[in-house]
């Protein structure tokens, strides 16, 4: 789909699963700004659902899939989207607490869908642990992999790893002495990894990384945290 489009659905979907503003935000391809993205990757904050299973998060979501959504509004602002649709289809991973989930847009029969080249697209949705949740909070190394591609989030933990850490388990880096290292912002992952912050325009994969562990200069204005 084109990206303006994507940018319009990534936008409405946020206000609508994130109302409150609580740290949702989009990743991949819509973040590194690729003309063409061919999915969209959002990110929400998770915490434990409490014993009745009332995950908010779940429920906001749930409500829209497969009902008739009819005001996602993603062709202009004064005209509700077409009868027919879009309506959202779970693929996997939707249930109260969930992780990771992925939803199917069925694109209606509404001929301004034809702008969209590939109607059916994916939206993938992942929950990060934020401060104080987990082992501290993992939004900058969740967003750092969501935002992709994967060969960029491949080199930077083979660095990583070269430089004395173990790796990434359960949505954590973990040190070298078997610790879950916490990172509340994106800036804490590249730093934790000693690489250079890179822009996600400019993420590749491997001649993207430049070592860095000297880490007094400024930082970039785009890690700081949304």
């Amino acid at each position: 789909m084109r990206l303006d489009l994507a940018d319009k659905i990534a936008e409405r979907l946020l206000a609508r699963f994130d109302p409150d503003g609580e740290g949702g935000c989009f990743a991949g391809s819509v973040r590194r700004r690729k003309p063409e993205p061919r999915d969209i990757e959002i990110l929400l904050p998770w915490s434990p659902p409490p014993p009745e299973g009332d995950d908010a998060f779940y429920n906001r979501i749930a409500a829209m899939c497969p009902r008739n959504d009819r005001d996602l509004n993603v062709f202009d602002e004064s005209t509700q989207a077409p009868s027919g649709g879009p309506w959202f289809q779970v693929v996997r991973g939707l249930k109260p607490g969930f992780r990771a989930a992925q939803l199917l847009c069925l694109a209606a029969t509404d001929p301004r869908w034809a702008k969209l080249e590939s109607p059916d697209f994916k939206i993938d949705i992942f929950r990060f642990d934020p401060a104080g949740v987990g082992h501290g909070g993992n939004f900058g190394w969740v967003l750092l992999q969501r935002t992709g591609p994967a060969e960029f989030g491949e080199a930077c933990l083979a660095h990583f790893k070269r430089n004395g850490g173990s790796g990434s388990s359960d949505g954590y880096l973990i040190d070298g002495k078997g610790q879950p290292i916490p990172t509340l912002h994106e800036i804490d992952a590249f730093r934790a990894m000693h690489v250079a912050y890179v822009e996600p325009t400019d993420r590749l994969g491997y001649e993207s990384i430049r070592p860095q562990h000297d880490w007094h200069e400024p930082i970039p204005e785009e890690a700081i945290p949304f």
